[in-house]
């Protein structure tokens, strides 16, 4: 920032965002939206792992489909960014100056 166009008078906005360190703050692990996000993420992993084990039985005769828990969590996933998107972001404004 060049400090010499800066007179006395001027205004300074600044957007600033924290990390909030979950050691101190342990209630960032009880949030739903969050629980639910890393749910889906968690749904996509184990889709992929199963869909290489594509119709291996296992014993008692039950099958994973990977494919379908894979598309599940990808679809909560989506979801849930939607979610966010609409209901947690503030709305965007333009800004002139």
């Amino acid at each position: 920032m060049d400090w010499a166009k800066v007179s006395v008078g001027d205004y300074m906005i600044a957007e600033v965002y924290k990390v909030i360190d979950p050691e101190t703050y342990t209630d960032v692990y009880g949030d739903r939206w969050l629980l639910r996000y890393v749910t889906a993420l968690v749904k996509i992993q184990w889709g992929s792992n199963l869909s290489k084990f594509v119709g291996m039985q296992l014993p008692g005769g039950v099958q994973f489909n990977g494919e379908q828990i894979l598309q599940q969590g990808m679809e909560e996933k989506n979801h849930l960014e939607e979610e966010m998107i609409s209901s947690y972001s503030l709305p965007v404004s333009d800004m002139t100056g």
